[in-house]
């Protein structure tokens, strides 16, 4: 989550995710694998995690979108 910037903690995603369940709110999660950084065990790790905040539906998309200028372009850069 560092590496595509993202500022909140998996604690905050379960909290809403379970304030979410409480009042009947369907859920939809979205995993984006293979950013840089990537490793077999990242996602192993984010699967177990989609898996336990029991969402209604679960999208996986292969590869990221990357925009230039941005953190992630860099760290792209450097490590191709």
């Amino acid at each position: 989550m560092k590496n595509l910037n993202k500022r909140f903690s998996l604690h905050e995603v379960r909290q809403i995710s379970r304030r979410f369940s409480n009042y009947g709110i369907k859920q939809m999660g979205f995993l984006l694998l293979g950013s840089p950084g990537e490793t077999k065990k990242s996602v192993e790790e984010s699967l177990v995690f989609a898996d336990s905040i029991k969402l209604d539906d679960l999208k996986i998309t292969p590869g990221v979108r990357i925009y230039p200028h941005t953190l992630l372009a860099k760290t792209a850069v450097e490590k191709d």
